[in-house]
């Protein structure tokens, strides 16, 4: 029963926070870029993402039903993300709950909403908030394949996959983590049907591997203006040396708040199932690393 109330009062706090003012703001640069793109009609977005934009090709489609259904006001225009971070947040409480008891998956969502980047993308028509739910569900199906590692479950977990990359294809870096943790689980029991997991999730990536070849064709014209993170920035460090910033504090947008939730993470290592820590650590931190060595060594994410 509690483990209900846990992701339920976390997706309607959520609501409640997300709701606050989500009219007020008007449209900014990134946000009329969405409605440029989706207001067009269908052949158009497909002809614009062949040029420009193509890895948010998927998004704009969505948005371009959306509208043509609720309209193109501002509130209109950011509901999807206030609904989808409203079950990412849901997701994240029965995580905790899956992980460590239905009291660590209750106080998990509600923390979640309260983390001010969440809040920010939950309000904003950009696909972010998309992303951290279907990065939340693959997290939740994985953990759901390695406790049954039938073909069923992770067939679910390679279509989380594939919705991570139609959101966003650098969130695929969150596989560093996900791959490690089945690493680990299959060293310690042996369990065959655990190397499923790498079927599909080459399968995942075969399936967006021409949206991936768009979009690495057009970052020249898109992305190029991100600097290069030094490794200052990597540890977090808000330095004028830390090229970019503290990545700790952009990823929280908070800086007093990413230093709690880091001081809580360490607390973690209390607990007696050290394993499970460590598993959500390297989902949380493997794929922030991957990230940082691509930029380092290519086009800056």
């Amino acid at each position: 029963m509690l483990e209900q109330a846990g992701w339920v009062s976390s997706g309607l706090l959520m609501l409640l926070v997300g709701m606050v003012g989500i009219g007020v703001p008007e449209l900014w640069r990134d946000e009329l870029a969405t409605w440029s793109a989706a207001t067009r009609s269908v052949p158009q977005i497909l002809s614009l993402a062949s040029n420009v934009d193509g890895v948010h090709a998927p998004y704009y489609l969505v948005m371009h039903g959306w509208i043509a259904v609720f309209g193109d006001s501002a509130v209109s225009m950011r509901a999807p993300s206030l609904l989808a971070a409203a079950a990412a947040a849901g997701m994240v409480s029965l995580i905790g709950a899956r992980l460590f008891g239905r009291w660590a998956g209750f106080l998990a969502g509600l923390i979640f909403v309260l983390v001010p980047e969440v809040s920010r993308m939950a309000q904003e028509a950009r696909p972010y908030a998309l992303l951290m739910f279907a990065c939340a569900l693959a997290t939740f199906l994985l953990l759901a394949a390695l406790d049954d590692p039938g073909w069923w479950r992770w067939l679910r977990y390679g279509a989380a996959i594939v919705l991570v990359g139609l959101t966003n294809m650098v969130a695929l870096a969150i596989l560093a983590g996900h791959l490690a943790v089945v690493f680990v689980v299959w060293w310690r029991s042996r369990e065959q049907r655990l190397m499923r997991a790498g079927v599909v999730t080459a399968a995942a990536l075969l399936a967006l591997l021409p949206l991936l070849i768009l979009g690495l064709g057009q970052q020249a014209r898109q992305i190029t203006w991100i600097p290069r993170p030094s490794l200052l920035a990597l540890l977090g460090v808000d330095h004028p040396f830390a090229q970019g910033g503290g990545l700790w504090t952009q990823v929280f947008r908070s800086a007093p708040v990413a230093y709690a939730v880091l001081v809580l993470a360490a607390l973690a290592w209390l607990r007696r199932d050290r394993a499970k820590v460590a598993a959500v650590t390297a989902v949380a931190v493997l794929p922030v690393l991957a990230i940082w060595v691509m930029s380092r060594v290519g086009t800056s994410y």
